[in-house]
């Protein structure tokens, strides 16, 4: 089954610090597999702590910068399967300690 996952956080839980403004501001690690064999092109769309991945049919001619609402239009007749995990945060206000900038 086409899955997804993060090493950094569990779907549906706190996403650290590190990974967030408030820390150093830098992606989790994604993993994903059991990709169909079908799939041509691989799109991930991150809104927030929201991570959706989509497996494509064909590979598609995209533009650098296109918005959210027209990517899910050009890509919505083509999805043969998508997966998603999703992370929690809260703003704290103390200040990052050094094990927490790297788990």
């Amino acid at each position: 089954m086409f899955s997804l996952c993060s090493p950094d956080f569990r779907d549906g839980e706190n996403i650290p610090r590190t990974f967030t403004q408030e820390g150093e501001n830098i992606s989790p690690r994604l993993e994903w597999w059991d990709v169909p064999d079908e799939a041509e092109e691989m799109v991930l769309i991150w809104h927030h702590y929201k991570f959706h991945l989509y497996a494509l049919n064909q590979r598609l001619d995209l533009r650098p910068g296109l918005d959210v609402k027209r990517l899910r239009e050009a890509i919505l007749p083509h999805i043969i399967a998508d997966v998603e995990i999703m992370g929690r945060y809260r703003r704290d206000r103390r200040p990052l300690r050094t094990e927490e900038r790297h788990p």
